[in-house]
């Protein structure tokens, strides 16, 4: 049986300082000294300076504000290991999990490399991919949460038949099936469905 592979993903602690942040905060800061030395100190060309510093912000804000729609995010994290689905089994970093061992499997999937984040400010609109998650339930009560990295964005095309073997092991709900295959409309549910009863499928 030939698996779909995808490398797992382990997230940075801690906290990140975003690029807006930064650019806007300093802007703030200028404006701030900028105002106060009108009113207070009146140094003697410090608002030349800071004029100076102001320009070169905005011109960094706008060439971020235009590449950023070419820029994919960096991965704050590491890509470490893999996690292998089979028809009957899921290995997540070389540890194998039977579907007989698991009550039930989450796969929620949809970020892609370079896919669109739709996000606003000056930070990269293209993803890393790195934001899909699998949750294994297992028999004992434990929960196994893995994000892992996909890189294509036809997922289904290597998933699909596994997700189709989980449900039929009732590792997987219909409701959800139709949901992670992004089945909505009714004639390709029944089409489906009628695909799954010629070939023996349990619904």
């Amino acid at each position: 049986m030939n698996a779909a592979r995808f490398q797992i993903f382990v997230p940075k602690k801690g906290i990140r300082i975003s690029r807006s942040i930064i650019l806007f905060g300093l802007v703030m800061i200028c404006l701030s000294i900028l105002t106060l030395n009108k009113q207070l100190f009146n140094i003697e060309g410090l608002d030349k300076v800071l004029i100076f510093i102001l320009l070169a912000l905005l011109a960094l804000i706008v060439y971020f504000k235009i590449s950023r729609q070419f820029e994919i995010e960096k991965i704050h994290g590491q890509l470490k290991g893999y996690i292998d689905f089979f028809e009957d089994r899921v290995i997540i970093d070389g540890v194998t999990y039977h579907l007989d061992q698991l009550s039930k499997i989450e796969i929620n999937y949809g970020d892609y490399y370079s896919s669109n984040l739709f996000s606003s400010g000056l930070e990269p609109a293209l993803s890393n991919g790195t934001q899909n998650r699998v949750t294994l339930f297992l028999n004992n009560g434990e929960e196994l949460e893995v994000l892992f990295q996909v890189k294509e964005k036809d997922f289904l095309s290597g998933m699909r038949t596994h997700l189709i073997s989980y449900h039929k092991k009732d590792k997987i709900s219909w409701v959800r099936l139709m949901y992670d295959l992004r089945l909505n409309d009714y004639d390709e549910i029944q089409a489906f469905k009628k695909s799954l009863k010629e070939t023996n499928g349990l619904l």
